[in-house]
């Protein structure tokens, strides 16, 4: 895993901030945003223990996993332990953590988009045309749902709306 990659820089950052910043930033990217799935465990880690009033340090972090069994064999918490250490030891520089989300939201934007015309191509060889169109306007929702959430964040950010184009 690269550093360099947004969903590695945004959980890593996560793991640096205190905990009001936390809980803000950990609600600017829902786990199903992240395509790697051990990312997505440690943003639900991270948004337990902020929700707890803790901030979510890679100690916490685990602690809170190990006592919740959100991880639950020795493999498991050993390799956890690793990827948090290694996405805090590597952040670029957490004050960034909006423009990280904002990357990741592009990558789970262009990835929705995709999803779009596999699950229309699949429903326009099988289903009725009335099936179809419902399947059509539900995907068109879904990404313009997750266009909307970037463009709060690109807004937040001070973007212009040409920026938010997409």
């Amino acid at each position: 895993m690269s550093v360099l990659d947004p969903e590695a820089a945004y959980v890593g950052a996560l793991l640096w901030l205190p905990v009001d910043s936390a809980t803000r930033a950990a609600g600017l990217v829902e786990p199903g945003d992240l395509a790697d799935p051990r990312l997505r465990v440690v943003l639900q880690i991270v948004r337990d223990v902020a929700a707890d009033g803790v901030a979510p340090d890679p100690l916490v972090c685990v602690a809170h996993a190990r006592r919740t069994a959100a991880v639950s064999s020795t493999h498991a918490t050993k390799q956890l332990t690793e990827l948090v250490a290694e996405l805090y030891g590597a952040v670029p520089l957490p004050a960034s953590v909006d423009f990280y989300a904002g990357g990741v939201l592009d990558g789970a934007l262009r990835r929705r988009c995709a999803l779009l015309g596999e699950r229309i191509g699949q429903v326009a060889e099988t289903a009725s045309l009335a099936e179809l169109v419902r399947v059509v306007g539900a995907e068109v929702i879904a990404v313009f749902e997750l266009r909307n959430r970037r463009a709060a964040v690109l807004a937040g950010l001070g973007m212009s709306v040409a920026d938010m184009a997409a």
